[in-house]
């Protein structure tokens, strides 16, 4: 699965007289070192030693500590408020335009209608209007 997925390199080249091996890895998975490290160690022992020899590894990280859990979850709550806090906001902007326009449809504000029986063109109303909404 992706979630056990380990993904990584080695690099092996020589230096003058040394001879140097560098471990490239995916900091994303946990155990993707020690798994890299025992490849590393594996191609060195069977350089020196001979097909067949094996170096054992093995990674049993700690459990987490309770203010470890906490944290996480301390997290997790602040991330969800965020996300929330933005919602808000993003749904805010578009509401506070249409509300003058719904307000304007509402007969007792019927400014278009009043501007019109006076003689105001359709065109220079919504001009106008964009003008505005543009300046706020």
């Amino acid at each position: 699965t992706r979630r056990n997925a380990r993904y990584g390199a080695l690099l092996a080249s020589k230096n003058k007289s040394v001879n140097v091996m560098t471990l490239l890895y995916n900091t994303s998975a946990v155990h993707a070192v020690p798994a890299f490290v025992n490849l590393m160690s594996n191609a060195l022992k069977e350089a020196a030693s001979g097909p067949g020899s094996v170096i054992s590894t093995f990674n049993d990280p700690m459990p987490r500590t309770r203010t470890e859990q906490f944290d996480r979850l301390v997290s997790g709550v602040v991330d969800l408020v965020t996300t929330f806090v933005v919602i808000i906001a993003f749904s805010w902007i578009p509401a506070s335009i249409v509300a003058y326009i719904v307000r304007e449809r509402e007969d007792h504000h019927d400014s278009k209608h009043q501007q019109l029986i006076s003689g105001v063109s359709l065109l220079s109303y919504w001009v106008a209007n964009l003008m505005w909404d543009l300046c706020i």
